[in-house]
Parts: structure tokens; C-alpha cells; sequence
């Protein structure tokens, strides 16, 4: 789902809770993500954003098999939820290593803001050894014509990565930072 078109849940009917918390972003939809792969102590992540939700590839301890689960939005919401009521219980115990010091949940919270700040569409996450892999498209205006057009990136996320994207978020903390919004060239006022 892209940023412009993130939506702000209906918990917020129920919750009383900062509204960026609430926000259908990147940032809180893979943090809710990666929380419940913690908690299912997966590893070895696939995450692929389809139309509707996101597809997560993941292995377990001693299962030969990759699960392939289906994470549709109406599930993530479901997720977001109980991540909020379970705020002020305390950490979850977490899988840590150099690609993931502090584990999944930090991590994808901590790139999905970086995927809102790109406005980024169509993303992939894949772990590897050694690196994160993160692809999908995100907007460019063409000089002059001011048109948008969709170009893809692709970028690597090694221990080193890693580590400065969550100080990065760290420093964030406790702080709103609204997410941005693209909005072509022939919607804005």
C-alpha cells in the first residue's frame, strides 16, 4: 500500500493513542510484522507486498520447510491492535545478531520509516546472511514535465546498516514526525 494512500485505521475510535501510532504507514505495519515474526521466533524472512497486505516466507527451528503466510491488511490491523493493548507489558524475548541486534520488530519499524520517506511501493524484503535486501519503486518527477513515474531501487543492508538505521530511530523516538506524502503534480492546490 503506498503512502498517499495510508489511512489512519479505526482504532482510533477506540484507542487513545497518538494518531501516528494509528497510521496505516510502513513503519507501523512492518513493526507490527515484525513483532509477530518474534514472537513465532522466525527467522530467515522473506516479506513481499502484494495487493492487500504482504506475503511472508519464514523458517523455524526444526521445520524443513519454509511457511508461507499471508498477511492481509484486515490481519495487520488485527496485529496493530493487539500491539497497542500489549504496550507496557514489557519486551518480548528477541533473536539477536549482528544483523539484528535488538530483533525483527525494531528493525522493520525502523526501515519501514525510511520505506514512508521515500514513499516507497511494491517493496520487498528479503534476509540473507550476511544482508537485507530491500527493493520496490518509489515516485520521480520527470524534469520539466512534471509528470510521476515509478523507478525502481534496490538497496543492501549489512550489520553496519543495520545498527545506523535503528540509532537512527532511536533518535527518533518519543517524537512525531509526520510521515510525508506524495501528491502529484495535478492534485496540488
Amino acid at each position: 500500500m503506498a503512502v498517499e494512500h495510508a489511512v489512519v485505521s479505526d482504532l482510533a475510535a477506540s484507542v487513545d493513542l497518538p494518531i501516528d501510532l494509528l497510521e496505516l504507514s510502513y513503519q507501523n505495519r512492518l513493526r507490527v510484522i515484525g513483532r509477530f515474526i518474534d514472537e513465532a521466533e522466525l527467522h530467515t524472512i522473506t516479506l513481499i507486498e502484494v495487493e492487500g497486505g504482504f506475503v511472508l516466507r519464514a523458517s523455524r527451528a526444526g521445520e524443513p520447510w519454509p511457511l508461507a503466510i499471508e498477511l492481509s491488511d484486515r490481519k495487520i490491523s488485527e496485529l496493530l491492535r493487539r500491539a497497542l493493548e500489549a504496550r507496557g507489558e514489557g519486551e518480548i524475548e528477541r533473536d539477536s545478531r549482528d544483523l539484528l541486534p535488538t530483533g525483527y520488530e525494531d528493525l522493520l519499524r525502523a526501515l519501514g520509516r525510511e520505506l514512508d520517506e521515500r514513499i516507497a511501493e511494491s517493496v520487498v524484503i528479503t534476509e540473507l546472511p550476511s544482508l537485507f535486501a530491500v527493493c520496490g519503486y518509489e515516485p520521480v518527477v520527470a524534469a520539466g514535465i512534471g509528470e510521476t513515474s515509478y523507478r525502481p531501487f534496490s538497496d543492501a543492508l549489512g550489520p553496519h546498516e543495520t545498527r545506523t538505521l535503528l540509532h537512527k530511530a532511536l533518535g527518533r523516538r518519543g517524537t512525531y514526525q509526520p510521515i510525508q506524502r506524495y501528491i502529484p503534480p495535478n492534485f496540488r492546490g
